[in-house]
Formats: C-alpha cells, structure tokens, sequence
C-alpha cells in the first residue's frame, strides 16, 4: 500500500504537478441517497484504503438556501468498496463539498478539494458563492446544446491555462482540455456519457505555511468534481 501511495506521488512529481495521471484522490458522490467518499484514480476506484490524512477529511453539504452543514460520516469496507458514507440520507439536488492537506512532497503541501454537484445541471452560469466559500480550487458544470461547460475557479477568479481531464462512470479518461481566459472547458455529449461524470484539475502556486511542524514554500491544489450526466434527466 505504502509502495502505490509513493508511486502515485512520484508520478505527480514526473509530470511536474500538472497531470494527474495515475495518482490517487479523494472523490465525493451522491447515491441512492447517501455522500459517498472514497480515494481513487478515478470515479470507478473504489477499493483503495483511505490514508490517515484523507480519513479525517469533513464532508459538508450545500443547499441553495441556509448553511452549510457538516455530514456525520461511517467508515464502510467490503469487497467493493472502501471509504465513508453518510449516516442520514441527502438530497440528490445537494452540492458537496470537501478539502484536507494530504501531506507534505519535497517541501510542497498537496491540497485536495473534493466537490459533488448534485442534481440536474444549470443551463447557465451560477454566482456559486455557496462552493467559493468554502473551497480555493473548485468547478461548476453547465448544461449546453452540445455537451457541458465546466467552469474552474480559483479564490473566487477564474483559473486560466489548466489542465481538466473527464472521466466516465467506468473511469475512462473520456476528455482532456485546457480552460481558456475565463476558467472554462468544453467537452461535447459524446464525452459526457451516461450515468456519473468526473473532472479533475490541479493547479501549482508560490503559497507557503505550515503543515504541522513543517514548513513549506508551495502548494499543490488539486480538485475532483462530480455530476450527472444532463441526460439523465430526460429519461
């Protein structure tokens, strides 16, 4: 287990915190009524034991009105699956939201931000302050003619010039763009496939502080977003 976490981090470093390729993050969903969270590769990896940083990680949940609210979660383990789920139901068309410093590379802290869009998409642009505050690197989808627009922010501006990989219910890498001047990335209904969709994006900067007792002169901010297919809906 020790041998893939150092992998994974090896890979980061070799693509130059950029790609996320073959490494593994923390990802947020809705199902049958329960948050699910879970560390993996992509949507699909489900099996990977959470590392003590991860585990600790709080879950909360946004709805369009009132606060955010903190999901009380249990640790769940079988064959297919290995992570947390909610103790109460949640609505489907709630957002979740999450973030944890994974640890500590080579004098950089790894930032993970961890989203679920819940619900039917927007056809539209939302403010989506409600995510802003509570996460630094974070996403909205929108629904077009054509496929999904995802919008990547970063402090509340949009995040030019980075890297959005989509991922299909199976965890196959379906898309892969850059957002243009205004955060944005478009993949068209042939790669937004049926069923639960995934994004990732990572984003490197000069931000330091402190992990513990250690002190760091960078960070890494990597994000993983889910939502629904907004043909689901018309089903």
């Amino acid at each position: 287990m020790r041998r893939l976490k150092l992998l994974s981090l090896a890979m980061m470093a070799s693509f130059g915190f950029t790609s996320v390729a073959n490494a593994h993050f923390p990802w947020l969903a809705l199902e049958d009524g329960k948050a699910v969270y879970f560390f993996g590769e992509n949507p699909a990896e489900r099996t990977y034991k959470l590392p003590p940083s991860i585990a600790k990680a709080e879950v909360r949940a946004l709805a369009k009105k009132g606060k955010a609210q903190k999901l009380e979660l249990s640790t769940v383990e079988t064959d297919d699956f290995i992570g947390m789920t909610s103790n109460g139901s949640v609505d489907a068309n709630t957002a979740l939201v999450s973030k944890v410093t994974y640890g500590m590379f080579q004098g950089m802290a790894l930032k993970y931000y961890t989203q679920c869009q819940g619900g039917k998409l927007p056809t539209k642009r939302e403010a989506y302050k409600r995510v802003g505050k509570q996460l630094d690197l974070y996403a909205q989808a929108v629904d077009t003619d054509s496929g999904v627009d995802v919008y990547v922010m970063f402090k509340g501006k949009p995040l030019p010039n980075a890297e959005v990989q989509l991922f299909c219910e199976d965890g196959h890498e379906e898309g892969n763009a850059t957002t243009d001047e205004n955060g944005k990335v478009s993949f068209n209904d042939k790669e937004v496939e049926d069923g639960l969709n995934g994004i990732m994006v990572g984003h490197r900067t000069d931000e330091a502080g402190k992990f513990g007792d250690q002190a760091y002169e960078k960070s890494a901010h990597y994000l993983t977003m889910t939502f629904s297919d907004p043909q689901d809906f018309e089903k």
